[in-house]
Order: structure tokens, then C-alpha cells, then sequence
């Protein structure tokens, strides 16, 4: 499993609602047509900060995007790459805040056994 977290910043101008409404109602169904065929899962944890650190940069969602292998997440990313992907993506995102990682999970088992 092929797992990739996205770490983005809205817009500056746009309020939290505003940047999850259009989001969720604009930008989510772009990935969708895109994914769907392609993604095993696509998350996005919209973030409430409690306590930021100065100079660690405040997010406002992290994206979540599971491929079942290599090669699918590289389909993936190329078609994210399309003009209209990344026309509407520098409507929502701050492009200098953004940064993505690809990650391995190791998992405690926390059942006492």
C-alpha cells in the first residue's frame, strides 16, 4: 500500500468555513473523478489548532490519498498534475504552504496481549 499525506494551508482571505465548504463541495468531487479508479482511500482531516510551536506552519487539513501499489499512485499524481487539478488547487491551497509525504505506518498493538 502505496500511502501519501498532503499538509496544506488555505488561501489567504479565505475563512476556515469558506476553504471547507469549497472543498468539500468543489475541489473533493475534482479528486474524486480522478481517484476513483485509481485510489483505495481519500481522507481529509480538517484541523483545529490548540497549540502551534512559532515557526511550525499552521495547516488547515491534511489529505489523505491510499494506493493499492507504486504504480497507481503514479497514475494518480499525473493526473493531479492537469491544468484544470492545479487551477483550482491555487484557488484553494497558499502553493508555497504545501507539502506533501509519502509514509509507512508502524502500528503498537495495544490489546494487552
Amino acid at each position: 500500500m502505496i500511502k501519501t499525506l498532503y499538509f496544506m494551508k488555505r488561501k489567504a482571505g479565505l475563512s476556515r468555513s469558506d476553504f471547507r465548504t469549497y472543498y468539500e463541495d468543489v475541489h473533493r468531487r475534482m479528486g474524486e473523478k480522478v481517484l476513483g479508479t485509481l485510489a483505495a482511500r481519500y481522507v481529509r482531516h480538517y484541523l483545529a489548532p490548540v497549540r502551534v510551536p512559532k515557526g511550525t506552519p499552521a495547516y488547515d487539513v491534511v489529505t489523505e490519498i491510499w494506493f493499492a501499489n507504486r504504480e497507481l499512485y503514479e497514475r494518480g499524481v499525473a493526473e493531479l498534475a492537469s491544468d484544470e487539478f492545479i487551477a483550482d488547487f491555487a484557488r484553494l491551497f497558499d502553493m508555497e504552504g504545501a507539502s506533501q509525504y509519502l509514509f509507512e505506518d508502524e502500528e503498537s498493538d495495544l490489546s494487552g496481549d
